[in-house]
């Protein structure tokens, strides 16, 4: 794929810089977000854009059809550690969940006839039947309606974003409806394939990966992460949890954490925290090469794959490729 598309999104982060100096310098400092948002990732509807959510505003989750399971830590763990660090660590004071139009997941759980039936996908038909309750209430009493027609989406980026709120895609790289299919969590993380544990991400990456044929993945870190400081400050891994979700979930990035810690244990903590921002993404895009449809689609060339890492504190934006040869930083000043 040309970098035109990512050089231009790069101009406008730089003007953005450029615009507003001071309210980056006070979200390099903290964030202080009162929404926690959860929205589908289908590219159209960015809260960013339909409410038009600043910088710092909003923390936001989004996955397929914004659902959220019934409490279970050892098969959701990615959604829980998601809510559980904006709700115990940041005090947001409301949760907004966002449902949408032509919702594809909607659809495939609409489509779906027998709930016993052996599953089409790996992990969508799992993922979706979430909200079976919701299926069974409208095919009652709505049974004489119309199923409504299929609709076409044109997305040619997949990204995978941090939850955190002063780094919503849209911003960063204005994107705009209908552009890119968002995956938000904590600390921009893809756990290795595991068809029982992590349906949520893992149905998030097949539909727009199976259904939409995405070209591009794009893994973004980013700087103060408190993903990554969570998982940097876990000494002991064999230590009981202080956390229900979040440490189970961050230490997915476990390797990158133990190469930062072997190589660069002289330095300070919020070094090594900077360092394995970007080490952790590698270790996702090693990890989506563990997932069956990524993994055919980059072997024939239809999908590329590349990591980046944002930093809103010294205005840079750095992008590389899966082979971790990573370009000259991009500084606005």
């Amino acid at each position: 794929m040309s970098t035109e598309s990512y050089e231009d999104a790069l101009e406008r982060l730089g003007e953005l810089f450029r615009k507003k100096p001071s309210l980056y310098n006070a979200l390099a400092k903290s964030q202080d977000p009162k929404f926690l948002v959860f929205a589908c990732s289908d590219s159209r509807v960015s809260p960013a854009h339909i409410l038009n959510f600043q910088p710092g505003e909003a923390f936001e989750i989004r996955n397929i059809a914004n659902m959220v399971p019934l409490f279970d830590k050892t098969q959701h763990s990615g959604t829980g550690a998601a809510m559980e660090y904006p709700i115990t660590k940041l005090n947001v004071e409301n949760i907004l969940v966002i449902g949408h139009s032509r919702c594809g997941g909607i659809e495939a759980l609409m489509s779906i006839e027998d709930d016993a039936a052996p599953n089409k996908s790996i992990f969508i038909e799992d993922w979706v039947k979430i909200g079976t309750a919701a299926k069974n209430r409208i095919k009652q009493e709505f049974g004489d309606l119309s199923f409504e027609e299929q609709c076409t989406l044109c997305e040619k980026f997949l990204v995978f974003a941090c939850s955190d709120s002063r780094v919503s895609p849209a911003h960063v790289l204005n994107f705009q409806p209908g552009e890119a299919f968002e995956i938000r969590n904590i600390a921009n993380m893809v756990p290795l394939f595991d068809k029982t544990q992590h349906s949520g991400t893992g149905a998030a990456m097949e539909y727009p990966i199976t259904k939409l044929n995405v070209e591009n993945i794009l893994v973004i870190g980013h700087s103060r992460c408190g993903g990554i400081e969570a998982l940097m400050s876990i000494e002991d891994d064999a230590a009981p949890n202080k956390s229900i979700f979040i440490e189970d979930w961050v230490k997915i990035g476990t390797a990158a954490k133990n190469r930062i810690k072997q190589e660069f244990g002289d330095l300070s903590f919020e070094e090594q925290c900077t360092l394995c921002e970007k080490e952790a993404v590698n270790v996702t895009l090693a990890n989506l090469l563990s997932y069956p449809f990524v993994r055919e689609r980059v072997e024939k060339g239809k999908l590329a794959l590349r990591g980046a890492h944002y930093d809103f504190v010294n205005g840079t934006f750095e992008l590389w490729e899966l082979d971790v040869k990573t370009t000259t930083a991009f500084t606005f000043s």
